[in-house]
Protein backbone atom coordinates (compact mmCIF):
# COMPACT_ATOMS: atom_id res chain seq x y z
CA UNK A 1 0.00 0.00 0.00
CA UNK A 2 1.15 3.67 -1.06
CA UNK A 3 1.28 6.21 1.68
CA UNK A 4 -1.99 7.89 -0.60
CA UNK A 5 -3.66 4.57 -0.29
CA UNK A 6 -3.16 3.30 -3.41
CA UNK A 7 -1.84 -0.18 -4.99
CA UNK A 8 -0.49 -1.11 -8.58
CA UNK A 9 -1.68 -3.95 -9.57
CA UNK A 10 -1.08 -5.85 -13.48
CA UNK A 11 -0.19 -1.90 -14.57
CA UNK A 12 -3.62 -0.73 -12.95
CA UNK A 13 -3.98 1.55 -10.15
CA UNK A 14 -6.14 1.00 -7.45
CA UNK A 15 -7.54 3.69 -4.53
CA UNK A 16 -8.98 2.79 -1.71
CA UNK A 17 -12.55 3.89 -0.92
CA UNK A 18 -12.13 6.71 2.04
CA UNK A 19 -14.28 5.03 4.34
CA UNK A 20 -12.21 2.02 4.15
CA UNK A 21 -9.18 3.50 5.39
CA UNK A 22 -8.55 2.10 9.33
CA UNK A 23 -5.35 2.71 11.32
CA UNK A 24 -1.90 0.58 10.11
CA UNK A 25 -3.12 0.44 6.29
CA UNK A 26 -1.17 3.63 5.45
CA UNK A 27 2.48 1.81 3.82
CA UNK A 28 0.95 -1.96 5.09
CA UNK A 29 1.17 -4.93 2.97
CA UNK A 30 -2.35 -5.97 1.56
CA UNK A 31 -3.24 -8.88 -0.25
CA UNK A 32 -4.88 -8.51 -3.72
CA UNK A 33 -6.71 -11.54 -4.83
CA UNK A 34 -7.29 -12.23 -8.39
CA UNK A 35 -10.65 -14.17 -9.21
CA UNK A 36 -11.22 -16.41 -12.30
CA UNK A 37 -13.94 -14.41 -13.41
CA UNK A 38 -11.24 -11.73 -13.38
CA UNK A 39 -12.36 -9.52 -10.90
CA UNK A 40 -10.07 -8.14 -8.16
CA UNK A 41 -10.16 -8.28 -4.16
CA UNK A 42 -8.54 -6.09 -2.34
CA UNK A 43 -7.80 -7.59 1.81
CA UNK A 44 -6.05 -6.20 4.62
CA UNK A 45 -6.28 -7.84 8.09
CA UNK A 46 -8.56 -10.41 6.90
CA UNK A 47 -11.20 -7.88 6.12
CA UNK A 48 -11.71 -7.05 2.67
CA UNK A 49 -11.55 -3.14 1.23
CA UNK A 50 -13.44 -1.48 -1.28
CA UNK A 51 -11.77 0.36 -4.22
CA UNK A 52 -11.90 2.14 -7.33
CA UNK A 53 -9.58 2.36 -10.46
CA UNK A 54 -8.01 5.85 -10.89
CA UNK A 55 -8.15 6.91 -14.05
CA UNK A 56 -5.46 7.98 -16.41
CA UNK A 57 -4.77 11.43 -16.29
CA UNK A 58 -5.00 12.99 -19.45
CA UNK A 59 -2.10 14.60 -20.93
CA UNK A 60 -1.44 18.36 -20.95
CA UNK A 61 0.07 19.36 -23.86
CA UNK A 62 3.03 21.81 -23.49
CA UNK A 63 2.60 25.48 -24.41
CA UNK A 64 3.13 26.27 -27.71
CA UNK A 65 7.61 28.14 -27.36
CA UNK A 66 7.31 31.46 -29.05
CA UNK A 67 10.41 33.28 -30.27
CA UNK A 68 11.41 35.90 -27.59
CA UNK A 69 13.05 38.78 -29.38
CA UNK A 70 16.46 39.44 -28.23
CA UNK A 71 17.33 42.34 -25.68
CA UNK A 72 19.91 44.78 -25.90
CA UNK A 73 22.42 44.45 -22.48
CA UNK A 74 22.18 46.86 -20.14
CA UNK A 75 25.17 49.19 -21.68
CA UNK A 76 23.57 48.98 -25.69
CA UNK A 77 24.22 51.84 -27.15
CA UNK A 78 26.99 54.06 -25.00
CA UNK A 79 29.88 54.88 -26.30
CA UNK A 80 33.76 53.74 -24.71
CA UNK A 81 35.43 55.98 -22.85
CA UNK A 82 39.17 56.08 -23.67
Amino acid sequence: MNQDYTIRFERHLYTIERAEITTGLRGALVRVEKHRDGTIAIRFQNRYLRYRLCEPAVPVAPPIARPTPSRKGSNAGARAIG
